[in-house]
């Protein structure tokens, strides 16, 4: 059994009063979803027959990386920037609450989607190849949203991918050394970055997801499409 360093562990009472504050019903009953190691989610089931996804990101003091921190609020952000312009299935969020009032960690409530993890699925070859398609449609999808500055917004946005990718690999590079690690091919990437500066100064600023894997992914068996 794996143990979370990062999971913030809700109290059945801190959730109830987190959904009674923001109004959305008296919740009845909480359950632990998921496999992830690093935020914790739970699906929410209310008096009023609404079922909800909260999304609770790690307490203060957890360790994790430096481009881990507060990386919350650019989630809520992104998931606004799908919902308005493209049409992937993705879950609308209904509350967004940063105030570590109730809940001592940052924490949002949104959609509870409908499907099931790809991995209980049973898919056959030509099923999993459809969502495999649907999954590059995403992507395409996704990188045509563009912003005005490149990088993590949780680490601060740079005027170019040479230096928001610079910015990124340097601060892996002193997360690694800062755990005792040696990383020779990381300073050797920070390298390769500053010699195709020009390059990278060309690339135009879009959204790139790096985490559409599969265990990312809901499949809904009634109509064939993933969120």
């Amino acid at each position: 059994m794996i143990i979370s360093k990062t999971k913030y562990e809700a109290s059945e009472a801190e959730m109830r009063e987190l959904f009674s504050f923001h109004k959305l019903g008296n919740m009845i009953s909480t359950t632990a979803l998921g496999n992830g190691e690093f935020n914790a989610v739970y699906k929410v089931v209310c008096d009023n027959g609404a079922t909800y996804a909260l999304k609770i990101a790690p307490p203060a003091g957890a360790k994790v990386l430096n481009y881990e921190k507060n990386m919350m609020e650019a989630e809520v952000f992104w998931y606004s920037q799908m919902r308005e312009k493209t049409d992937i299935l993705c879950p609308e969020v209904y509350v967004s609450d940063f105030s570590k009032e109730i809940i001592k960690s940052n924490c949002f409530i949104m959609e509870m989607m409908p499907g099931g993890p790809l991995w209980e699925m049973g898919l056959s070859d030509e099923g999993y190849a459809s969502v495999q398609k649907q999954k590059i449609g995403m992507l395409t999808k996704i990188h045509r949203i563009t912003n005005d500055g490149y990088g993590y917004i949780q680490t601060g946005l740079k005027s170019s991918w040479y230096e928001a990718l610079k910015n990124m690999a340097t601060r892996l590079v002193d997360d690694c050394k800062s755990l005792g690690h040696e990383t020779p091919d990381g300073e050797r990437f920070v390298c390769m970055i500053d010699k195709h500066q020009k390059l990278l100064e060309t690339v135009p600023c879009r959204m790139v997801n790096f985490d559409l894997w599969d265990s990312n992914v809901l499949y809904n068996a009634e109509t064939g499409k993933i969120c």
